[in-house]
């Protein structure tokens, strides 16, 4: 399956190994603010995106927008975050996460976006969970009092 004019009809037709969904399938995140100032969309950013209403990947899409079919499948809706854990005897362990964007929403921040490659590639982060796991990747903290 091919949309003239995208990565996929591009992709050799002779090696499967070049045909991947992610060519087509485009996850889109906006910054919130977009939608009130055009100017934000400098910070929007679109990635490729596997996973659909059949997949452990649960996700939305569509190929028809605006009154026309499009070039890419449009990611609709995909899981805001992920998280995955391992009961054991004595409590809680291994436990992983993902978020799709970052832990901030301010532009130029170190945690902006930087979650997004490893969202789109399956890679989870460890979740510390007791205080002594908290503690030891603590890399700031404050109190709202």
């Amino acid at each position: 399956f091919a949309i003239p004019g995208t990565a996929q009809s591009e992709a050799n037709p002779d090696d499967p190994a070049s045909w991947h969904w992610r060519n087509l399938n485009q996850l889109r995140l906006r910054h919130t603010l977009t939608a009130l100032d055009k100017s934000w969309e400098q910070y929007d950013q679109t990635w490729g995106f596997g996973g659909n209403f059949g997949t452990i990947n649960v996700g939305g899409y569509t190929v028809y927008k605006d009154d026309k079919w499009q070039k890419r499948f449009y990611v609709t809706n995909a899981p805001s975050n992920r998280f995955l854990t391992e009961l054991d005897a004595d409590g809680v362990s291994t436990s992983r996460f993902m978020l799709p964007s970052g832990q901030s929403e301010i532009p130029g921040d170190p945690h902006y976006n930087d979650l997004v490659d490893d969202y789109v590639h399956h890679r989870y982060r460890l979740l510390p969970y007791t205080d002594a796991e908290i503690a030891a990747t603590e890399e700031s903290s404050f109190v709202l009092e």
